[in-house]
């Protein structure tokens, strides 16, 4: 039993997602949508091809053990029962997450408090069963657990133990090259594009005006030329980089035959990703920005994905911005929100703006717009024809659509 964690809202794409990803014509079973998430039921070599494929997944999580708790104690009585010296070895690091749903945040309050009870009952096991235990290491684990504590249907609560497997957030493509001021998640920037509904068709744009640090082109190039989101991490995973933490776990490094066929799939995945790019014509992909330190930024992480010659990015305010001659396509762009950058009576003024030169100059195309400011998106003097929400970190937004003829 795996589960697939992601940002509230995009829960359904997520099982969409992974109901229609295979490994030798198995797929996924038992798929349950849950409030931040997805639980699946796989091979593990099918689970791993989904971590591998997943653009929305932010970790994937393998089931440990599940057992009833009414109070902190009962997490180490029930922690003695399992078997960690079998999946832990005495000599790894690890480290303990405790999540709370809201029910049991109620009953519980300090999280902390009870990864430590599970954590005594980790080293007491250890230390009955060979007197020795494995440290702590709350930065960089060889092996992370999730406690993920539930509400169940007769009143009580249920703690739910997981391995990490992902250890970094699969969100981290690695084509990053700095730290942009306000970035959107990878993975958020490619529910939006799957949440258009685009396809992506030859000799039409796909324009993203505000283009910040190019996560949403990036994005939508990796869908349109069907690469999966892990590629940049499977080439560091070839040349002998620890990328996943599940690399270092023992149901995976013990079994060879599963180790086997994962460097099988890594190498396939990376054979086909050398070819599509190498072969790929250019595409109609435009980044706009009318800030050199964006501009800069995207370009870097655009050469670092190794898409440079699919993707222009060009110096220009959104608000001036003008398409190519009897084109069509979709223009998209995630403008400030006054959250954190932009003063607000600009703001205002911006997205005013943006919304003319849509309307004046956008004919034919489909312009998609997500903010977090209900006030700033009245601005935009167009008629919206979809509304979807999203979560941009702890900010709710609305990603809306606007049919431009």
């Amino acid at each position: 039993t795996f589960f697939a964690s992601c940002p509230r809202e995009m829960e359904e794409l997520l099982e969409d997602e992974i109901k229609n990803t295979n490994h030798n014509d198995e797929y996924p079973q038992n798929l349950i949508s849950k409030k931040g998430g997805v639980q699946f039921n796989a091979s593990k070599i099918l689970g791993l091809n989904i971590l591998l494929k997943t653009r929305l997944a932010s970790r994937i999580y393998l089931f440990i053990d599940s057992f009833e708790i009414s109070k902190p104690d009962d997490i180490y009585t029930s922690g003695l029962k399992i078997p960690w010296t079998k999946i832990i070895e005495k000599d790894q690091t690890f480290k303990i997450e405790t999540l709370l749903d809201h029910a049991s945040k109620e009953i519980f309050r300090n999280s902390i408090f009870l990864s430590l009870k599970l954590k005594d009952s980790i080293a007491d096991v250890f230390r009955k069963t060979i007197n020795q235990r494995p440290n702590v290491d709350l930065r960089n684990p060889n092996v992370s657990i999730l406690n993920k504590i539930t509400s169940n249907k007769n009143g009580k609560y249920q703690a739910n133990i997981y391995f990490d497997l992902a250890g970094k957030p699969l969100s981290n493509r690695g084509y990053r090259a700095g730290k942009h001021d306000a970035p959107l998640r990878e993975n958020l920037a490619a529910a939006i594009v799957l949440k258009t509904g685009w396809s992506f068709e030859k000799n039409t744009f796909f324009i993203d005006s505000m283009c910040g640090s190019g996560t949403i082109l990036i994005e939508a190039l990796l869908i349109a030329l069907n690469l999966p989101p892990s590629f940049i991490k499977i080439k560091r995973y070839l040349k002998g980089s620890n990328v996943w933490s599940f690399t270092q776990h023992i149901w995976f490094k013990n079994e060879i035959s599963l180790v086997n066929d994962f460097e099988h799939l890594v190498n396939k995945i990376e054979n086909k990703v050398n070819v599509k790019i190498r072969q790929s014509a250019p595409s109609h992909f435009v980044g706009y920005d009318n800030s050199n330190k964006s501009i800069q930024f995207s370009k870097a992480s655009i050469d670092v994905a190794n898409l440079s010659h699919f993707i222009k990015i060009i110096n220009e305010n959104a608000t001036n911005i003008v398409p190519e001659a009897n084109s069509k396509g979709i223009i998209i762009c995630n403008p400030p929100y006054g959250e954190r950058i932009g003063d607000l009576s600009q703001l205002e003024n911006l997205y005013y703006d943006y919304g003319e030169n849509l309307k004046n100059k956008f004919h034919g195309y489909q312009a998609w717009i997500l903010t977090g400011n209900p006030s700033l998106r009245k601005k935009v003097a167009l008629q919206t024809s979809k509304r979807i929400t999203f979560y941009n970190g702890k900010i709710e937004c609305r990603l809306l659509r606007y049919d431009l003829y």
